[in-house]
C-alpha cells in the first residue's frame, strides 16, 4: 500500500511539473510575440511567427483582433 501512494505521489509531482513547464514554455513564446508588451499579441506582431500569423483568427476566439495569453495557451502555443 506504501508504495502505491509514492508512485500516486511521484506522478502527481511529475504531471504538475510538466504543467508548470509547458505553462512557462507557452508564457515565453507568447512574451517573444509581444513586442510592445502590452499583454496582447497583435497581427502585425504574429508575423513573426508564421504558424501564429497564419493561424491569427482561429487562435483569436474572441474575435476582438489581438490574442490574449489565455487564447494562445489554449492552442498549445
Amino acid at each position: 500500500m506504501k508504495t502505491n501512494n509514492k508512485l500516486g505521489i511521484l506522478f502527481t509531482v511529475a504531471a504538475l511539473s510538466a504543467g508548470i513547464s509547458f505553462a512557462s514554455q507557452a508564457n515565453e513564446g507568447f512574451k517573444a510575440l509581444d513586442a510592445n508588451e502590452d499583454g496582447m499579441i497583435t497581427k502585425s506582431e504574429a508575423e513573426a511567427n508564421e504558424t501564429v500569423f497564419e493561424n491569427f483568427e482561429l487562435i483569436d476566439s474572441d474575435g476582438n483582433g489581438t490574442i490574449s495569453l489565455e487564447e494562445y495557451e489554449a492552442v498549445g502555443l
